[in-house]
C-alpha cells in the first residue's frame, strides 16, 4: 500500500556504533553519537515522508487499514481544542472532546483561572465540504477542567477534574440534546478524588442496572497546580450509579491515565502514564526509567441480577499489554477486533491484542435517618428483612451508598478519619456533611449486615484503662477463659 510504511523488528534490532535517542520521541530521532555522547550525525533511520503516514511493523495492519487508507483533518484550531474524550453520540452524529489547559481573564465564562473547554465536532460535512465545531458552556458548575468521556446511557459521561477545594473533580453526565449536566460523584466516602482523568463504561449496551462506570484518577491536578495535595492513592474504580456503590478495584500506578475494555469486556486496559511526572522543578520531568506502559485485567464480572452493593466488579491478573516506545499512552480506544489505539508522543500507536506490543502507528508529522422512630433505607427489603431492621434500628444506623455519592459544595476530609468528619467549607464556617448519632455504633450499607449483627445488638466495655493497653492481640483462651 503506497501510504504504508513497512517497518519490521528486524530492520532496527542492530545499531551500529554508539547511539542515542530521547525517549520522548519516536524512533527517527535516534542519532549516531560519539562515546563522549555528542552528536556525530542524524542517525540510522530516516524519517517517513508525509505520503507513508501509516507504519506497519507487522503485514497484519494493512487489514485494519483497508486499501487506500488515507488521513482527513476534520477540525483544526489554534490552540489544543481537541486533546481528550473524543466522544461520538450516534443520534447527533457528533464527537466531543475536552482541550488541554488552557488560561483565561473572562470571569464570565470561566470562573478560574485555568480552565478547558467542551466542544463538539460535527461529522456531517455542511455545504461547503468542511467540518464545523463550536464550544459549549459549561453544562453545570461542576463542569470545570474536563477530561476524559465516554458513553453513558446515551449521554456524554465525563470525568471532570474540578479546581483546588473550590469545585470537586466528580463524574459528570451531560445532555447531548440540553447540554445540561448532573454530577453522579464527586468523592470516595467523604475523600475527595485527586483529578479523575478518564473513564469507561462496563457492559454499556446491557441494562443499566448491570452497567458499572470505571475510572482511574492520577495525582496530575495536584502536580498541575490546580488540585490541592492528594488525599488519595492513584488509583483505578468502579462506580455503579444506579446504587452509588463504589469499589477501588486496581492500584499500584505511577500516573493511571487512559481506561478501556475490550470488546467481550472480558478484559479491562489502564495505561500508565509515569513518564511524565508533571512535578514542578523536577529535574527529570519527562523519565525513560518511568512507566509509559499499558496494562491488561481480567475482569471478573458480577452474576447478572446480583446485589451490587455485595457482588461488584473486580480486576485481576495484572499484566504488561505494551510499552509505548515514544513518550507515554494517554487516552486509549480498542476497536471490534480487540485492536488498542493509544494516543502517544508521536502519534497513535496500535497494538494487537496477540501481539502485546506495538504493531503499528499512525505517525503524525441514601439520605441518614435521623427520625425518632427510623425505617431503616434498604432496596428490596422483605418481610423478614423488616422484621429484624424494626427490631435493631435502635443500635444501626442505615448509610445506603446513594447518600454520600454527591456531596454539594466545597467539602475536605481528614483521610485519617472517617466519613462522619466530613465538612462543608463556608463562610460561615466549616459545617459537618453527615450526621452521626452515638446511639447507634453499628452502620449498614447493605440489608446483610442486619444477619451479622442479629436482632439484639449492642456494644459493651467489658475492661477498660487510661492509656492503650488493649492495642492487637485478642486471642481468646477457652481453657483460662482469658483474652490475650
Amino acid at each position: 500500500m503506497a501510504s504504508v510504511l513497512s517497518f519490521p523488528a528486524s530492520s532496527h534490532a542492530v545499531i551500529n556504533g554508539s547511539f542515542y535517542r530521547n525517549p520522548a520521541y519516536s524512533i527517527w530521532s535516534t542519532v549516531s553519537v560519539d562515546k563522549a555522547g555528542k552528536l556525530i550525525n542524524s542517525g540510522p533511520f530516516p524519517y517517513p515522508s508525509a505520503s507513508t503516514p501509516f507504519i506497519a511493523a507487522v503485514p497484519e495492519f494493512n487489514n485494519i487499514l483497508g486499501q487506500g487508507a488515507t488521513l482527513k483533518v476534520v477540525a483544526q484550531a489554534t490552540y489544543a481544542a481537541f486533546h481528550e474524550a473524543g466522544v461520538y453520540i450516534p443520534s447527533t452524529k457528533q464527537v466531543y472532546f475536552s482541550s488541554n489547559r488552557l488560561n483565561t481573564t473572562n470571569k464570565t465564562t470561566y470562573q478560574f483561572p485555568t480552565y478547558a473547554q467542551f466542544n463538539k465536532v460535527a461529522l456531517s460535512p455542511s455545504a461547503d465540504g468542511t467540518y464545523k465545531w463550536s464550544t459549549i458552556f459549561p453544562p453545570s458548575s461542576d463542569f470545570i477542567l474536563p477530561n476524559g468521556g465516554t458513553i453513558y446511557n446515551g449521554q456524554v459521561l465525563m470525568a471532570v477534574q474540578g479546581y483546588q477545594l473550590n469545585v470537586p473533580s466528580s463524574l459528570v453526565l451531560v445532555n447531548p440534546k440540553t447540554n445540561q449536566g448532573k454530577t453522579l460523584l464527586n468523592n470516595f466516602y467523604g475523600r475527595a478524588f485527586n483529578s479523575i482523568n478518564d473513564v469507561a463504561v462496563l457492559n454499556p449496551n446491557g441494562l443499566v442496572q448491570e452497567q458499572w462506570v470505571f475510572f482511574v484518577d492520577p495525582p496530575y491536578g495536584y502536580f498541575q497546580g490546580f488540585k490541592p495535595y492528594p488525599s488519595l492513592p492513584a488509583q483505578a474504580y468502579a462506580f455503579h450509579p444506579p446504587s452509588g456503590m463504589i469499589r477501588v478495584v486496581a492500584d499500584g500506578f505511577e500516573r493511571p491515565n487512559g481506561i478501556q475494555f475490550s470488546e467481550d469486556f472480558k478484559t479491562c486496559y489502564v495505561s500508565d502514564t509515569g513518564f511524565i511526572s508533571a512535578v514542578s522543578g523536577d529535574p527529570h520531568p519527562q523519565d525513560g526509567s518511568r512507566p509509559g506502559t499499558i496494562y491488561a485485567f481480567d475482569v471478573v464480572s458480577p452474576p447478572k441480577g446480583s446485589d451490587p452493593r455485595l457482588y461488584p466488579p473486580t480486576l485481576t491478573n495484572r499484566r504488561v499489554f505494551a510499552f509505548v516506545d515514544s513518550g507515554m499512552p494517554d487516552g486509549i480506544k480498542v476497536d471490534t477486533e480487540g485492536n488498542v489505539y493509544a494516543g502517544c508522543f508521536d502519534g497513535v500507536h496500535v497494538s494487537a491484542a496477540f501481539h502485546r506490543c506495538a504493531s503499528a502507528g499512525i505517525h503524525f508529522n441514601m439520605p441518614i435517618s435521623t427520625s425518632t422512630n427510623p425505617t431503616p433505607i434498604v432496596d428490596n427489603m422483605t418481610d423478614r428483612d423488616s422484621e429484624a431492621a424494626a427490631q435493631v434500628y435502635r443500635t444501626i444506623q442505615s448509610m445506603s451508598p446513594h447518600s454520600h455519592a454527591v456531596i454539594k459544595g466545597p467539602f475536605d476530609r481528614d483521610p485519617a478519619r472517617s466519613i462522619w468528619t466530613t465538612f462543608r467549607i463556608g463562610s460561615e464556617g466549616n459545617q459537618p456533611v453527615f450526621s452521626l448519632g452515638i446511639e447507634r455504633p453499628f452502620i449498614a450499607v447493605s440489608k446483610d449486615f442486619y444477619d451479622i449483627v442479629g436482632p439484639d445488638a449492642e456494644l459493651r466495655v467489658i475492661v477498660e484503662a487510661n492509656t492503650p493497653q488493649f492495642h492487637e492481640g485478642e486471642h481468646f483462651i477457652m481453657s483460662e477463659t482469658h483474652i490475650l
